[in-house]
């Protein structure tokens, strides 16, 4: 997936939120962005960029982990 695509994701999973939850908030050091905030400046502001792709990726690879941790512990196949 290019960065492009996952951009374009994020802004979807962003605009759900400004739907459903508009309490939510990024919290970057004495900044508070809101979901539409960061949608807008997605694409302007390479450092934002930057910290939202790294800390969505990592959000994703923990998310992966602890579900194989579950189906690993479910199976009852010992786990590594």
């Amino acid at each position: 997936m290019s960065e492009k695509e996952l951009i374009a994701e994020i802004k979807k999973t962003l605009a759900g939120l400004v739907q459903n939850n508009s309490s939510w908030r990024l919290m970057l050091g004495r900044e508070s962005l809101s979901a539409s905030e960061v949608i807008q400046r997605l694409d302007k502001d390479k450092k934002l960029r930057k910290i939202v792709v790294t800390h969505y990726v990592g959000l994703a690879v923990e998310i992966e982990q602890k579900a194989r941790e579950k189906l690993e512990s479910n199976s009852g196949s010992p786990q590594v």
